[in-house]
């Protein structure tokens, strides 16, 4: 008799087969019997065989073997290779019973054993035939619920669709006053700080860097480690150090210019204002404000209704802590040079330096627009740099007394 297998394909997954058989595995173990030596089942002489040589084989690898066969894995029924059929079935053991180099040995002495002994069984037409008509049904079944799917897909869909026909509204024919273009609209604004040049943690990152260290008073507090460094380092114990307490001892004044041009600026400087409070290092910060140039009175509040003089403000100022941040146009916003502006600028810009030199100067506008105006001379007196985050960096290095070429 011939040998009948159903050819395996030579690309058939492992993994995804142990899963498939994993699954019926448990059901299988309640069914099974005690099996007594049939020579009808197909198959069962060589599972016996490679038993009987020593592999670790169970009744129920004999059945994964038998569930794959039904499963349809790697089956090819239009084939019937004798060949090609052997070399899948051999593949097929292999990848279920076959676990080491040594097993693999045994496994090929015994299988050309059985096919010499004439033992080997091929399935019988009727097993053929069951295959077949499996595969055909399952493969029906795959495409029954395809085509079930579809139709539910089609049927939604046509649910979907209005049942009625749409209704066109009817154009509103009543008369309405025409708007009058002279009467301007009211309409809602939204404010935000999106289009300030720098953002809020920029200002708050700038401020900490304004900072100048100064030890204050003495110390009882033995500092351990650099003691024990210098002793290392020279071999004696020159003298004990001790544990310092440094405190920032910059006064930071900011004045600025309101009304007039920089009306649009008053949002943006009092947000410099507060980060400057509460996100910087700085000892202290106080705000005043003028109105172009500071002349006789310089002003405690933005709409300057509270005010001192300003040779006060000038002996306020300390030579060695203070530093005086001015926030202006400097006359850049409308582009001209007046000779009074820049006489009373030149005025308070040299008293503020009989006190300190730590004097920078921030001007919104960019410097384009200086040229030609009052603003370049000054910029000539005065550090000047524009308002944005590497304008309020240099400015800093000012304040902490730095010297910035421009």
């Amino acid at each position: 008799m011939s040998i009948n297998l159903a050819r395996f394909s030579r690309a058939i997954s492992t993994t995804r087969l142990r899963r498939v058989l994993n699954q019926t595995r448990i059901k299988r173990i309640k069914r099974i019997k005690p099996v007594q030596r049939h020579t009808n089942l197909p198959f069962f002489q060589l599972f016996l065989r490679l038993r009987n040589s020593g592999l670790m084989l169970e009744l129920e690898d004999y059945y994964d073997l038998l569930e794959a066969m039904r499963g349809g894995f790697g089956v090819d029924i239009k084939r019937e290779d004798q060949e090609a059929q052997l070399a899948a079935f051999r593949r097929m053991c292999k990848w279920l019973w076959i676990k080491n180099p040594a097993e693999d040995k045994i496994f090929e002495q015994q299988f050309k054993a059985w096919l010499a002994s004439g033992e080997s069984r091929e399935l019988a037409d009727k097993e053929a035939r069951e295959l077949k008509e499996a595969h055909q049904a399952k493969k029906d079944q795959e495409e029954s619920l395809e085509q079930q799917k579809k139709q539910k897909q089609e049927a939604d869909r046509e649910a979907k669709k209005p049942s009625e026909p749409l209704e066109i509204p009817a154009p509103d024919l009543t008369y309405k006053e025409p708007e009058n273009p002279y009467q301007p609209l009211r309409r809602s604004t939204l404010l935000s700080n999106q289009y300030y040049p720098l953002k809020h943690r920029e200002m708050q990152q700038s401020w900490r860097h304004l900072h100048r260290e100064e030890r204050m008073g003495l110390s009882t507090e033995l500092d351990v480690p650099a003691t024990v460094h210098a002793f290392a380092q020279k071999g004696y114990l020159e003298k004990v150090r001790y544990l310092y307490h440094y405190q920032n001892q910059i006064d930071l004044s900011i004045l600025v210019d309101v009304g007039g041009s920089m009306i649009a600026y008053d949002a943006l400087c009092a947000e410099l204002i507060r980060t400057a409070k509460e996100g910087g290092k700085v000892r202290n910060v106080s705000a005043w404000y003028f109105r172009n140039v500071p002349d006789d009175k310089i002003y405690q509040n933005p709409q300057r209704t509270e005010w001192i003089d300003f040779q006060d403000f000038v002996q306020q100022l300390d030579p060695m802590r203070s530093s005086v941040l001015i926030i202006s146009d400097a006359g850049a916003a409308r582009g001209s040079r007046s000779l009074k502006r820049l006489f009373q600028t030149e005025t308070f810009l040299e008293e503020i330096r009989t006190k300190t030199l730590r004097t920078a100067w921030i001007n919104p506008f960019p410097r384009r627009r200086w040229k030609g105006s009052s603003a370049q001379q000054v910029s000539e007196w005065v550090p000047m740099f524009y308002l944005n985050r590497m304008g309020l960096d240099l400015a800093i290095d000012v304040l902490k007394g730095k010297q910035i070429d421009q």
